[in-house]
């Protein structure tokens, strides 16, 4: 089919398909009074739809309105379910691409079950101007795209020679200081000497005096003299005694 062709069809299918998704709830409105009502307006490929959830996923390919939307983003419909299917499965099937108006402007948007959702088949990178023109926009906005770790960045190549520099001027001062600190303990030595000259005279009087103590051996010899000194003096002090007992004795 012809991409002229295609686009004639579009424009006459999406006129019936609105009527057709909103005849069930008996309302019908164009596409400028349904962007109008909306808060916010998106083309987006519907993911997995559950019979048992009214939460769909969509992949957005463009916005025509409300706030800036990332690539990826969660619809809840609203509305009644039957027993055996969801809100959601009864407005989207999965893997089609629709034209979704909704009640909000966050996420998660809320659609309404009975609100005008067309489905829309086409490209989405190539959007024929009979769709976006009636909503009021000169052209959609692309969305946000989904954000992406970045991988660490290795440290640019000056950032480690600014760093080399600087712990070579650290080491350059410290070896300053150690030689100032070094310079300055070798001059201090000479000056304490010579205000220690004023107390030579005590000094030598010291050395006197721990010359005349004596040594070792010379203390033991000491000792030794002084035990035979006790040792002799008792000696003659028991034979006195002995002598004056005699005496008296003699005597008597």
């Amino acid at each position: 089919m012809r991409p002229t062709t295609l686009a004639i069809a579009i424009l006459f299918a999406l006129p019936i398909q609105l009527q057709a998704g909103t005849a069930g709830c008996g309302t019908s409105l164009t596409l400028e009074a349904a962007s109008k009502q909306a808060a916010a307006v998106f083309v987006g490929r519907a993911g997995t739809v559950s019979p048992t959830s009214d939460d769909v996923t969509f992949d957005v390919d463009w916005q025509w309105k409300g706030n800036p939307m990332p690539a990826i983003v969660k619809v809840s419909v609203s509305g009644s379910a039957d027993l055996t299917t969801s809100a959601a499965s009864r407005v989207f099937q999965s893997g089609r691409r629709y034209l979704v108006f909704t009640t909000n402007s966050f996420d998660p948007f809320v659609v309404d079950a009975c609100g005008p959702h067309q489905s829309y088949v086409a490209d989405g990178s190539v959007i024929p101007p009979n769709l976006w023109e009636p909503l009021g926009a000169s052209e959609p906005s692309k969305p946000d795209p989904v954000p992406v770790d970045q991988p660490a960045q290795k440290a640019p190549s000056w950032t480690l020679l600014g760093a080399s520099a600087l712990g070579a001027v650290t080491l350059l001062l410290l070896l300053r200081w150690l030689y100032k600190w070094r310079a300055r303990r070798k001059s201090a030595g000479p000056k304490q000497f010579r205000m220690s000259r004023t107390n030579r005279a005590w000094l030598a009087e010291q050395e006197k005096i721990e010359s005349a103590k004596p040594t070792f051996a010379e203390r033991e010899l000491q000792k030794q003299r002084k035990t035979w000194r006790k040792k002799r003096d008792r000696r003659r002090k028991a034979a006195a005694k002995t002598a004056t007992k005699e005496r008296t004795s003699v005597e008597s």
